[in-house]
């Protein structure tokens, strides 16, 4: 599958974003530090255009290029790390 846009990171404001930005008729992979939640969520709106990969590097390569990803996580050292990861 290819998506239009990647988010990372399931939280409250994760989650609401992401449901809003599949509303508008994108398709969005999602990642999260716990696959569980990614899983329970994606089963939580079966209608949605939503993808769960089962790895971090499924989830780089499920988005169309360029690649567009968001992140909402933390500011300071986790989005830090995230940052690195991605361009690894």
């Amino acid at each position: 599958m290819t998506s239009n846009l990647g988010l990372i990171g399931l939280g409250t404001m994760g989650k609401s974003l992401a449901r809003n930005i599949a509303s508008r008729g994108f398709s969005l992979s999602l990642w999260n530090r716990t696959t569980e939640k990614i899983n329970e969520f994606v089963d939580e709106f079966p209608d949605e255009n939503f993808y769960a990969p089962q790895s971090f590097e499924d989830f780089v390569e499920s988005i169309e290029r360029p690649r567009r990803i968001i992140l909402m996580v933390p500011a300071g050292d986790p989005t830090a790390d995230l940052i690195k990861k991605l361009a690894s």
